[in-house]
Parts: structure tokens; sequence; C-alpha cells
């Protein structure tokens, strides 16, 4: 049992700072490129997987990176089969040999900051759990594969040139901020989810099939060769839609009624900034259409994301509008936002990531305050399911004892008095206690 001391707090900032160092000890210091071999293991963070330069003695394990720009390179050398990342990581550029190399990310997320090659026939796998973000992914093989169960992120244009075999399986999602062309046979089966913010364009004998609970979204234009778009499944596109050349083209997917003409808004940027303690946010919009509210999204890890805010639009406006949200308890470490819009109508279109990183002390807040003695929310800027937290009267008698779960909620079988409490919250690197009011 914890003991409480009324109206202590005990900040350590030499244990704060140390905790926080030690958790992202993967920022790259370094400013020249440094390339490691995945040598004949096939575990992506196996002890001695990875060695600078040639495959032989004095193998190390590869130094992983945080943050863009970033000065490590990665090859995965021929014959490595599969290489499996399971983790966190970050590297500068990924390059996957020939013959029987392939690429399985299979938990975590792996990010590429530069460009990831696959020189030869390689399989890359996204696991259902795993997310794989790449600025530019270039697949030089005759008959490479994509396999996506979980989350591929292309930040900018996907272009594949030979016959690579796409498959976004059911619960699988690609997201392509830039445009994405096929050519040249390659093929793609949607199952899952496939949003590409730029152009769709598909050359001679290229198929694209939407099959049933599959969805395909494209922002602005659609151009399809001699080769097939079809399927039962769900395809929108805001711009033109050409078959074969011919953009008066009224057939198939190409008929207006998949053509979504009346897209919220027009958003031209979408910014983040340090402010002292707080974390600026501003955005832009060029025009909206029966447009509501924004719903601003923020997340931990980048995935699991929950509104912290929502703000009117302008209706119907050709004119510029700015906007602007300051989040006053950010994270420490990497805060992840994103926008949502809202239409009258329901219609709504998520937008492209952003992310801030942000140092500072670790702290956490009551809400609401007053409470009404039933519940409280225990709200953290840091990693909180070391700690526990202990409710305290005014006279310093321990009223309960609780682990800190996901949710961050703590409910009172018995509901309190009105009267003033402490929460105090202890870790082994961190202890704060904090009032709150309880008033029914």
């Amino acid at each position: 049992m914890i003991t409480f001391v009324v109206a202590l707090i005990l900040k350590s900032r030499f244990m704060s700072k140390l905790a926080l160092s030690v958790g992202f000890v993967s920022i790259c210091f370094v400013s020249f490129a440094q390339t490691y071999t995945m040598c004949s293991t096939n575990s992506w963070n196996g002890a001695t997987a990875w060695t600078a330069g040639s495959c032989g003695s004095g193998n190390t394990t590869i130094s992983n990176c945080s943050s863009s720009p970033c000065a490590i390179n990665a090859v995965i050398n021929s014959g490595v089969n599969p290489a499996t990342a399971n983790g966190t990581y970050g590297v500068n550029n990924l390059t996957i040999g020939i013959n029987s190399t392939n690429l399985t990310v299979s938990g975590g997320s792996l990010t590429v900051y530069g460009t990831l090659l696959g020189n030869g026939d390689n399989t890359i796998t996204v696991n259902g759990s795993a997310t794989l973000t790449v600025a530019q992914l270039h697949m030089a093989g005759n008959n490479p594969v994509i396999q996506v169960n979980g989350t591929l992120h292309i930040t900018g244009n996907a272009v594949f040139d030979n016959k690579v075999s796409w498959t976004v399986n059911g619960g699988g999602q690609v997201i392509i901020d830039g445009n994405l062309t096929l050519t040249n046979g390659a093929s793609m089966q949607v199952n899952g989810s496939l949003k590409v913010h730029g152009n769709l364009s598909t050359g001679n004998n290229t198929d694209l099939t939407i099959n049933g609970g599959g969805t395909v979204t494209v922002d602005n234009n659609v151009s399809i060769g001699s080769g097939n778009l079809n399927g039962a499944g769900t395809f929108q596109f805001g711009g033109t839609c050409c078959l074969g050349g011919n953009c008066s083209s009224n057939t198939s997917y190409c008929n207006s009624s998949h053509h979504n003409s009346t897209l919220p808004i027009t958003l031209t940027s979408f910014n983040s900034s340090i402010n002292v303690s707080k974390i600026d946010l501003a955005w832009t919009t060029a025009s909206e259409m029966n447009f509501d509210y924004f719903s601003l999204q923020k997340s931990a890890d980048g995935k699991l994301f929950n509104e912290i805010e929502q703000i009117k639009g302008h209706g119907t406006t050709n004119e510029k509008h700015d906007y602007s949200f300051e989040d006053n308890f950010p994270l420490i470490g990497k805060n992840y936002y994103r926008l949502t819009s809202v239409d009258f109508d329901n219609y709504k279109e998520t937008f492209n990531v952003i992310v801030q990183d942000f140092s500072g002390e670790r702290d956490f807040q009551v809400s609401p305050n007053p409470s009404d003695g039933q519940t409280i929310g225990l709200s953290f800027n840091f990693d909180s399911k070391e700690g526990q937290v202990v409710i305290c009267d005014n006279m310093g008698s321990i009223v309960g004892s609780f682990q800190v779960n996901e949710t961050g909620q703590v409910s009172f079988i018995n509901p309190l008095k009105d009267g003033i409490y402490f929460a105090k919250y202890s870790s082994p690197s961190f202890t704060k206690a904090i009032r709150f009011l309880v008033k029914q």
C-alpha cells in the first residue's frame, strides 16, 4: 500500500530526464550516412542481425531512428528470407536484396524516411497490427508481391512500372498521399481500403479490381488505359474519370454515380509548432461546401486516435478561412494529429496525419474538476501504466487505491462526499499530487 503525505509533491527532474532519454535513445545524432547490412539471421531485431559494412565478424544491432532526417541506411542481404520487423524502427533508406529476400512487418511500425527498394521478385507483407510508412516505394523485379493486412502509408508518389501484384486484404488499408501509377501489367486487388490523395492512373494490361467490401477513394482524377477497373466494391473519385483515354465515358466505374463533387472542403495546409508548454495547430481551407465542422483528433502512437475538439465550419464558401487550436496538454515525445471534416449530410473525409515532437516535464490532470464524486478522469502526458493512483481526503485518509488503466477512468464504489480531495500518482520515477473538488 502506498502511504499518502498531504500536499507533498515530489518531482525528480533528474529521474524524469533520465527516463525521457532512455525512452528516446533511438534519435540519431550522427550527420553522416551509415549503412547496416542484415546478415544470416532473419529477425530484424536479432542481437547479431546487423553489421556496419559487409557481412562478417563484428555484427551489431542496427541503430534505430525516430525522426527524419535519419542517417542510418539498411540493406537486407540476399538470401535472408524473410526478414521480420516486429517493433518500432526507423531508417533512412532500405534496400531488399535479390533472390528469395523478403520483408515482413509483423507488428509495431517500420518507417523508411527515404526509399524502400526491392531489387528482385521480393514479397513485402504488412500484418494486421503493423504499420509500414515509406516516402517512396520502388519494386524493381519482374514479379514482386505486396500483401497488406495492416497499414501501408506512402507519403509521396507510388509508381510501379512492372508486374507488381498488390493485394489489400479485408481490414488492411493503403494510404497514398501523392499519385498512384500502375503500368505494364501491374495488378491490384482491393478487399480493404485504398485511399489516393492525388491522381490514379493505370496503363496497358493493368487491372484494378475492387472486390465486395473493398473501398477505393481518389481525391482527384482517374485515368484508366487499356486495362480494367472493375469489381463489386465501393469506388469514388473527386475529379475526372477517363476509360481508355475517353474522358466522356459514362460507363462502369466512370459514371457520375461514383463522382464525389461535394467534398466538404479543400484543405490547403495543416501545421503544428511548439509554443513554450503547448502545441499550436493551424490549418487553412480554400473552399468549403455544405461543411459542418472539423473533428480534431490526437494519438500517442499514430494508430488509435481520439477526438479532442470540434471546430465549426463556414457552411458553403469560396473564401479562404484560417483555423487554429491550442493543445495545452501535449504528450512527452511524439504527438500525432489529424483532421476529419464532416458535412451537414454526415459525409466524412479524413486528412493526412501530422507529427509534433514535444519535450517537457511529466504531468497529469484530473477532470472534471469539480467532480460529481462518482468518477474522475486522469490524463497523463507520459506512459503512466507503471504507476498507481491513491485518492485521499483533506485529512489524509486513503479513500481508495487504483492501478492506472488505458482509459484513465476511476470509479468510486461509494460516491465521494462534498469536499476537497487529493489524487496522488506514484511510480519509481515520478510522483505528484493534485487537489480536486467534489461538489454534487
